[in-house]
């Protein structure tokens, strides 16, 4: 009878879930998760799986206070069941760390993000890139408190071990020369940083080709270094070169798209294009509404930035039809 009603509930969340009823939805993944703990015991793999999806469901309703207990919750169950050294262990700890990104729990973030380093430094899970999200999300974090010297002296540490180990085109060194090049300019190190990033744009083209993602990469650091100096056409010739690579590797609706529309924007709006930058902030708001979920929280503040730059372009599209009217001969 509860495999029945284990069953019976897992048909009816995916229904719901996939009707978009997400708040009828969550009661049968509670259900479920208890059904399968009753008669599995709390350290089961299915268990660990309802955990999953539960907190998936949470996460699109922005409950992020309970996504982070049942996260925590999951990581208990996977460290007895598949052991720290699983890649997938390793996701759902940085998982964890952006939602407590979203709340605010920063110091947090940072030691969760640099325990799960350790772990996939030891298990040598680097070689097949599951760190370098990692350490994209650790640097971002570092970036973003403030803490630029513990930033960039973590990035050089990783550069130098990684030279030892790897051919100087191997794509983690690539990566670790672009982090680095980022924070020198960031910590006023702006002509070692043109330098790093040079070298790095043209071993990626080298090894990688002219047309890969990383290159994309380079291009938007050297488009935002532009911006910053007033060079605006400089700048956006770099953003639509990034974003004509980006939108052919990754497609139309990949974050680093949304990224790259979001620099380009700016530099229109510099340039009074408004006209033109307001329909790419659209399509870059309609991005990360697909990829973060529509309830996520910096999605709010970015739709109302958005449509009140609409509504301010309506009323000066407004008023200049107006003038137009009363200066017309009569």
């Amino acid at each position: 009878a509860e495999c029945s009603s284990s069953f019976n509930d897992s048909f009816q969340c995916a229904c719901g879930a996939n009707q978009g009823n997400l708040s009828d939805a969550l009661p049968y993944f509670k259900r479920s998760l208890k059904i399968r703990e009753d008669a599995l015991g709390m350290e089961h793999p299915d268990v660990e799986a309802s955990l999953n999806n539960l907190a998936a469901i949470m996460q699109e309703q922005g409950l992020w206070n309970e996504v982070v207990l049942l996260l925590k919750r999951q990581l208990v169950v996977m460290e007895s069941t598949i052991g720290t050294d699983s890649p997938k262990m390793h996701a759902v700890y940085c998982k964890l760390a952006t939602v407590l990104v979203d709340l605010g729990e920063f110091k947090e973030a940072r030691a969760m993000l640099k325990k799960v380093l350790k772990l996939t430094e030891h298990t040598q899970a680097v070689e097949s890139d599951q760190a370098l999200p990692v350490r994209e999300a650790l640097v971002s974090l570092l970036t973003s408190q403030g803490w630029l010297e513990d930033a960039e002296h973590t990035v050089r540490h990783w550069y130098n071990k990684d030279r030892s180990k790897y051919d100087e085109t191997h794509v983690i060194v690539l990566k670790d020369m672009t982090l680095l090049a980022g924070l020198l300019h960031k910590t006023g190190k702006k002509e070692e940083a043109h330098r790093v990033l040079q070298k790095a744009m043209q071993r990626t083209k080298l090894s990688l080709g002219p047309a890969h993602p990383l290159v994309a990469e380079h291009l938007n650091s050297l488009g935002e270094w532009k911006l910053g100096e007033g060079k605006l056409q400089d700048a956006e010739t770099m953003f639509l070169r990034a974003l004509s690579i980006n939108e052919a590797a990754l497609g139309h609706e990949h974050p680093a798209v949304a990224n790259t529309l979001k620099s380009l924007c700016s530099v229109l709006t510099l340039q009074a294009r408004e006209d033109e930058a307001l329909p790419l902030l659209q399509r870059c708001l309609t991005i990360q509404e697909r990829t973060l979920g529509e309830d996520h929280p910096d999605i709010a503040d970015f739709r109302k930035h958005v449509h009140n730059r609409l509504a301010h372009m309506r009323v000066q599209s407004s008023d200049h039809d107006s003038h137009s009217h009363l200066d017309a001969p009569v």
